[in-house]
């Protein structure tokens, strides 16, 4: 069974997980959802800065990502960019369209199903973070990853360029290590239908507001979507 498949028949019935961890073979992914960690479908309520969170809905890999001030957390980042598997399951379960430009499978799905997602405009990776009750991280975000006690995260989970969370005169700006530390207007930008290639994104869960509800983090998206979104 394909990482796609099993990752489909997971989301709608979670008693096959033996076939998602099998489909998932030597990833950190398997690993997690048999042995430590954290591992649940929601934010864990005890957990500490520097713990990892599986996420057994989006099934991503967390980190709680520490700061040396209050709060001393900065919230849970993904420890990797989303990959085509995962965005494949969505665009299947959520029933999403192709229309006027968006969410053109063959464009988004190019290349290997446990690859990064590349090519994907701004608003699909919103979209995709937002119905699995999440945002996407941010320049903001990735300085205080930089910043965190204990080294440099960012190193290690590969920050290259990233789609940032906040638009800029009609633009959206690419995260990337350079521009990590730059004002707003200094980001590389891109317009929100422009699919740059090696642009990557990955989800983020604020520590104050956890995994709040579809209808008030997300209300511009389609009923049709809230109402199948896995996160309930």
């Amino acid at each position: 069974m394909s990482l796609i498949a099993a990752f489909v028949a997971y989301l709608r019935d979670r008693t096959t997980m033996d076939q998602l961890v099998a489909a998932l073979g030597n990833r950190p992914e398997a690993r997690l959802l048999e042995e430590g960690a954290w591992v649940g479908p929601t934010v864990p309520k005890d957990a500490g800065p520097g713990d990892l969170w599986l996420d057994t809905v989006e099934l991503m890999p967390m980190r709680l990502v520490p700061r040396e001030h209050p709060p001393y957390t900065t919230g849970w980042v993904a420890t990797r960019p989303v990959e085509r598997w995962q965005f494949a399951a969505f665009l299947e379960l959520a029933d999403i369209r192709h229309g006027e430009g968006l969410f053109d499978r063959e464009r988004i799905l190019d290349g290997p199903e446990s690859g990064p997602v590349t090519k994907v405009l701004r608003e699909e990776a919103d979209l995709y973070a937002h119905w699995f009750g999440k945002i996407l991280a941010d320049r903001i975000t990735w300085q205080l990853v930089v910043e965190a006690p204990g080294g440099d995260p960012a190193d290690d989970w590969g920050l290259v360029a990233e789609w940032d969370n906040e638009a800029y005169e009609g633009a959206y700006g690419v995260v990337t290590p350079d521009a990590v530390y730059k004002d707003a207007d200094e980001l590389p930008t891109f317009s929100a239908f422009e699919a740059p290639d090696g642009v990557f994104f990955r989800t983020f869960v604020h520590p104050q507001l956890g995994l709040t509800d579809q209808l008030t983090r997300a209300p511009e998206i389609p009923a049709e979507l809230r109402n199948v979104a896995p996160r309930q």
